[in-house]
């Protein structure tokens, strides 16, 4: 097993179920303020806000990776995503994030550099470095948001913890 592929796994599918139950959810509880937060990661979060946040940051890697143009949101915007488009989106960057670090794993390529062309000025990352930060700020906002669920009486994800899914075999 490579503890790595499944990790990245394991994001992409509790990012769906996440959406999932972002499903069952009024526009109020989806937009609500999330009281905790952490300054200069996210400020002025939601269930919303962090929903968007983890599929844009699979969708801008996967740019950068490609070296394709991405416009990285604007700072305290105000986030409208509905949460079908939300779905669709991941549907697609999920899985392409997913075949990505599989080939780069398959490859022995996480010490290789590449330029991300969404940074100004351009910055130069490590495939390992760019997975490891992707992981780091995901595991916080599906922190957040299991607890956000969990006040609004969704429970069923528990504490969203990856030895379940990769013990279970996914």
């Amino acid at each position: 097993m490579d503890v790595l592929v499944k990790m990245v796994e394991h994001h992409v599918w509790l990012t769906g179920e996440l959406i999932e139950r972002g499903a069952r959810l009024d526009a109020a509880t989806l937009d609500r303020p999330i009281e905790l937060s952490v300054e200069g990661i996210d400020d002025d979060i939601s269930i919303r806000y962090l929903l968007d946040r983890l599929v844009w940051q699979e969708e801008m890697w996967l740019a950068s990776v490609e070296d394709r143009p991405f416009q990285v949101p604007e700072c305290g915007r105000q986030v409208v995503t509905p949460i079908p488009e939300l779905r669709t989106r991941h549907a697609d960057a999920g899985a392409r994030f997913v075949a990505l670090v599989n080939q780069l794993n398959e490859d022995g390529r996480f010490d290789e550099s590449f330029v991300d062309t969404t940074c100004e000025p351009p910055r130069v990352f490590t495939y390992g470095g760019m997975v490891a930060h992707v992981l780091t700020f995901a595991a916080h906002r599906r922190s957040l948001l299991l607890g956000a669920f969990h006040t609004a009486g969704i429970k069923d994800l528990s504490s969203g913890d990856p030895m379940h899914f990769v013990a279970e075999g996914n």
